[in-house]
């Protein structure tokens, strides 16, 4: 602090110069600018009393948005125009073909001055804390008070006049586009809801909601196929039991002759018959007739005996090639060679042990069955054989009803994805739909309001005061901020010079200059003469250094 006080003290002429100096153009500024004058009308942002949900199409132009609109509109370069030429507010030279230039239709706007005034509030919808303009201030600056009066006062009409006449328009044009966008969505949606019928129509049991109804329907026909089976093996065995028992009885009860004697079967009667051929071969020749009749009986015997003999051999040989296919299967997979080679001779033996079947159960046909116990076994094979014939086509039919349910279940993802998808086009469609129908309800809502209503959203609430004092400048601020600059400026000025002055004026300058302290410094006495207390102090230096 002491060496920037010895500063000021060297350096007072300057700094003292150049504080007079900036005073000298700050007080001439403040004086000699020519005063501005500002005029102020605040205009009142008038919500009308609506219907709840009535606000969001016309109404809802009072904010920021409908404003800036209404500005540009206001501020139009036709609007300006003529404002200046009615107050004169520019030089009449300066218009080219009676229009303002850009440069200056630009100066006016700055002159004019926008202030919203916002308040917080609560929406009605979103129940959300909002900004929203409850008023605005209109401001101009001229040099003349009652020009910037009157051209305040102007504004404020263009205002309201722009404001009036563009709303009727505004909601007319918001109720045709609403109106337009209200039919395309209702296409839309009809569109949609086709779309979905016909998804709904064509797969009705592949939809979402059907899936429980699916899935238990294969349950029950894996169930049912499941009982059906075991069924049929039942009867199956039952069959074969039957039959076996039949190849055992004879389709003749045991007979008598009228002198006593029992009348044999087929096989008994073979072994008589070939006896007494045997006896008969020795006394007569082989075309004897008693030899030629008892050959063609026991070659048809033969035949008898022999397809029920067949038919067990080949019962036997079903059973052994059913053992060995069912001990194939648990080594190899069904598409094994060696299984399907198997498979063909076991379908060859059941058609030959059919036709088997049916030959040694021809003679019975062409005979009057009177055996009770054979009759009664014939008459629960042809039972079992209906039961399983029956019981056949109910597998079918339940096979088929399984596959359906599958390929219900296969396709479902596919129509879950597409009936999602439509249903979710739908939807959106019907959300729009219905907002733009809101939306078109109160645009027509809002233009009758308008239509039938004195106010017009606007409301002169202060008028164009008259200014009494200058807006600018600012005289005590600038006066203010000049003694501020003139002090600092003349302190930088002197810092300034002394940073650049290269001479020695204090024993800390030579200290810094030789590196070492002087030994003694002599004083400015006070009597000295002024030529004397001019020059410097006398310093004493060490010798080494000079």
């Amino acid at each position: 602090m002491n060496k920037l006080w010895q500063i000021m003290k060297r350096r007072r002429l300057e700094a003292l110069a150049t504080a007079i100096a900036i005073l000298a153009a700050g007080v001439s500024a403040a004086f000699l600018l020519p005063p501005s004058y500002r005029s102020t009308a605040t205009i009142l942002v008038n919500s009308q009393e609506m219907p709840q949900g009535v606000g969001d199409t016309t109404h809802s132009v009072y904010a920021d948005r409908r404003l800036k609109l209404l500005t540009k509109k206001v501020l139009s370069g036709e609007h300006l125009t003529r404002l200046a030429k009615q107050y004169h507010l520019v030089d009449d030279k300066l218009y080219q073909n009676g229009r303002l230039p850009v440069s200056v239709l630009d100066d006016l706007r700055k002159r004019i001055d926008i202030n919203l005034n916002k308040a917080k509030v609560i929406d009605s919808k979103t129940r959300f804390q909002v900004d929203a303009v409850i008023a605005f201030d209109i401001s101009f600056v001229d040099k003349d008070p009652e020009v910037a009066q009157k051209v305040t006062e102007r504004l404020v009409q263009l205002y309201l006049q722009e404001n009036t006449t563009d709303k009727p328009k505004t909601a007319i044009t918001a109720t045709h586009v609403l109106s337009d966008q209200e039919r395309q969505l209702a296409e839309k949606v009809r569109k949609a809801e086709d779309r979905l019928k016909q998804l709904k129509e064509s797969a009705v049991y592949e939809l979402p909601e059907m899936k429980d109804v699916n899935i238990r329907g294969l349950e029950k026909a894996n169930d049912a196929i499941a009982d059906t089976r075991i069924q049929l093996r039942s009867l199956q065995q039952k069959r074969i039991f039957l039959q076996s028992e039949l190849m055992r009885l004879s389709p003749t009860a045991i007979a008598y002759d009228s002198e006593g004697g029992r009348i044999l079967g087929h096989e008994d009667r073979l072994k008589v018959l070939e006896a007494e051929y045997a006896q008969k071969k020795a006394k007569y020749s082989p075309s004897h007739p008693d030899l030629l009749r008892l050959r063609r009986e026991i070659a048809s015997l033969k035949g008898d005996v022999g397809n029920v003999s067949a038919g067990k051999d080949l019962r036997g040989q079903l059973r052994k090639l059913r053992a060995e296919l069912a001990s194939l299967k648990k080594r190899y997979s069904p598409s094994h060679p060696s299984i399907k080679s198997l498979k063909k001779r076991i379908s060859a033996l059941s058609a030959a042990l059919k036709k088997a079947e049916k030959q040694a159960l021809a003679p019975a046909r062409r005979k009057e069955a009177d055996n009770p116990a054979y009759i009664s076994t014939m008459s629960k094979l042809k039972s079992t054989e209906l039961d399983i014939a029956a019981l056949k086509e109910t597998m079918k039919k339940l096979q088929a009803e399984r596959e359906k349910f599958e390929k219900r279940l296969e396709k479902m993802p596919v129509v879950e994805r597409e009936y999602v998808q439509l249903e979710r086009e739908y939807k959106d469609a019907l959300t729009e739909y219905d907002a733009i129908r809101t939306k078109r309800f109160n645009a027509e809502l809002s233009g009758s309001l308008e239509e039938n209503s004195n106010n017009q959203g606007l409301k002169l609430l202060e008028p164009a005061n008259f200014p009494e004092k200058p807006y600018k400048p600012n005289r005590k601020l600038l006066l203010l901020i000049t003694c501020l600059l003139a002090g600092w400026g003349g302190i930088g000025v002197a810092l300034v010079r002394e940073h650049f002055d290269d001479r020695i004026w204090t024993s800390d300058d030579i200290s810094a200059e030789l590196s070492d302290p002087p030994l003694s410094s002599i004083p400015d006495f006070k009597h000295r003469s002024k030529a004397a207390r001019k020059t410097q102090d006398l310093v004493l230096v060490p010798q080494g250094n000079g």
